[in-house]
């Protein structure tokens, strides 16, 4: 299992991708969703 340092680099380079940027502009609601999260502590 890679490091969680490992997964937040990803995470951070995936969404200054194309497939990510044309993903949030075809579903607006998505996009909305993610920035209400932005800030979750979604794991414990």
């Amino acid at each position: 299992m890679k490091s969680e340092v490992h997964y937040k680099k990803a995470a951070k380079l995936y969404r200054k991708s194309k497939q990510y940027i044309n993903m949030i502009n075809l579903y607006p609601t998505l996009q909305n969703t993610l920035i209400e999260c932005k800030n979750e502590n979604l794991i414990e």
